[in-house]
């Protein structure tokens, strides 16, 4: 039986998004992760870089190290992020995320679990990525261009690494 938007929007009202997720084969740990670390928005860190110094291509990058998606989502964490979509932003705060996609996501995560969710997501989806290194050699990743809810997905689910298919690298 194929698994429909509603019926995820469904268990989620009726669990929680915490326990639906559990329910689903993600770790407590991984859910107060993603309840702890938050989105930046890449227009901060970026003014500091003046130009592509490498490109590379197929790529993995530790999910881990990705700071924010390529949208005006900053300092939300990963969980708050997908919990307003599903339940509604409150007045006053500016999410610009749809919630159909990630109910669609969830949708497969309902129907495979987590580790056929990480084998699909590894197999179906490669995005683009812009790394800037900073003087301590740390690497800070921003999605560049789809891929927002997919994404922002793997950082709540805990996933070990994405695919990229192009990676533009800012040194300091």
């Amino acid at each position: 039986m194929q698994v429909t938007r509603e019926m995820v929007e469904n268990e989620i009202r009726k669990l929680g998004l915490q326990e639906f997720l559990k329910t689903h084969g993600v770790s407590s740990t991984i859910i107060k992760k993603s309840q702890l670390t938050t989105s930046h928005d890449r227009s901060e860190i970026s003014k500091y870089y003046d130009k592509v110094k490498e490109v590379e291509f197929n790529s993995k990058i530790e999910t881990e190290l990705i700071n924010g998606i390529n949208r005006e989502v900053s300092n939300f964490s990963w969980f708050k992020i997908v919990n307003y979509a599903i339940y509604g932003v409150p007045q006053g705060i500016f999410l610009n995320v749809s919630t159909l996609r990630f109910l669609d996501q969830l949708a497969i995560l309902s129907e495979l679990d987590l580790s056929g969710y990480n084998d699909y997501f590894q197999s179906h989806y490669s995005f683009d990525f812009a790394c800037y290194i900073d003087s301590n050699h740390k690497h800070h990743y921003y999605l560049s261009g789809d891929g927002n809810h997919r994404i922002t997905i793997a950082k709540l689910l805990g996933l070990r690494y994405v695919h990229a298919d192009k990676l533009k690298i800012y040194k300091w």
